[in-house]
């Protein structure tokens, strides 16, 4: 099921007597609140707690407004190193210290799941939005990172990658993750889950975004990914280059798709043990590959997908 005209008719047939109240929300957003709610609510969260969960992310919500509006402003702040008299106390090394690395052979993996149609490209952990650079928080940065690496695909020449990636694929993706990481850190607060319309607004020049299409929702009941699936194949039927944003479990990747109707994922986070991670389908083999990004976000993030979003975006 996708789209909010089948998603009414589905609410009304299931729920008679209830009504819908659009409030141009998308499910990523959706998802982002509700998750708060429920962790505000220890896991539980039900009709009865639902007033206390609210009133407590209200509360915490003006407290960071309130120390927000009496510190620097986030864009143009920048801790500095204080220069004292006595010995060095060293802390995390700034990221400007850390050059980005310029080429490691990866090969590929044919993936453990029995998609034969599907191969996979695993990087070392230091090369992931987390750790690039020698980055020691967490990042949210996916969705700008899946956008910057959308634009260097779609205007450049990246081939099908084959046994070894090779070093223009490799120096991209790096690129990609540095890039996203900065934009963030410059525009955004930490934590912020973004979807294409925030990075739009806010950076889009510097992406070369030109506009999106409207995102498609998908409620995966019972692990179910046809719906999912027809999507990325009815895209890919068209044979021409295309960029899409899929957006899960707070997540977002990159999904890329060559003229011969080839895809791949790109998946900028931390593995585990693991850095970033690149996959590549055959033509035609389209449902390998979501079925392979399910089981992926079930093994490393341990989150079964319930509700995911794709949007298809174009660049300049």
């Amino acid at each position: 099921m996708y789209s909010f005209l089948q998603f009414s008719q589905y609410f009304c047939e299931n729920f008679p007597g209830y009504s819908l109240s659009p409030l141009r929300m998308s499910i990523s957003r959706l998802e982002s609140l509700f998750g708060t709610l429920k962790f505000q609510a220890h896991g539980s969260l039900s009709a009865g707690n639902y007033g206390s969960s609210l009133g407590r992310v209200k509360t915490r919500r003006e407290l960071n407004l309130t120390s927000r509006a009496l510190s620097h402003d986030q864009r143009n702040y920048r801790d500095q190193e204080a220069l004292v008299s006595g010995p060095a106390h060293t802390s995390t090394t700034p990221m400007s210290n850390h050059p980005l690395p310029t080429f490691l052979p990866v090969p590929a993996h044919y993936v453990p799941y029995g998609y034969h149609g599907v191969k996979e490209f695993i990087f070392p952990v230091h090369i992931s939005q987390s750790t690039l650079q020698g980055k020691e928080v967490g990042s949210s940065a996916c969705t700008i990172i899946a956008l910057a690496m959308g634009q260097k695909f779609y205007s450049g020449v990246l081939e099908e990658p084959q046994k070894v990636l090779d070093q223009m694929w490799f120096q991209d993706m790096v690129q990609s993750i540095s890039q996203g990481n900065k934009i963030f850190d410059e525009f955004f607060s930490t934590g912020q889950v973004l979807d294409v319309e925030d990075v739009l607004d806010a950076v889009g020049e510097d992406l070369q975004l030109a506009s999106y299409e409207d995102p498609k929702d998908f409620f995966l009941r019972d692990s179910d990914f046809s719906g999912l699936i027809q999507c990325v194949k009815d895209r890919a039927s068209l044979k021409r280059k295309s960029v899409g944003i899929f957006v899960s479990c707070q997540k977002s990747v990159a999904i890329l798709l060559w003229e011969n109707g080839s895809c791949a994922i790109f998946d900028s986070h931390r593995h585990l043990e693991y850095g970033c991670i690149l996959s590549h389908s055959l033509p035609a083999k389209e449902d390998e590959l979501i079925l392979w990004l399910g089981k992926t976000f079930q093994r490393f993030f341990h989150c079964a997908m319930k509700f995911a979003q794709i949007t298809w975006v174009h660049y300049s």
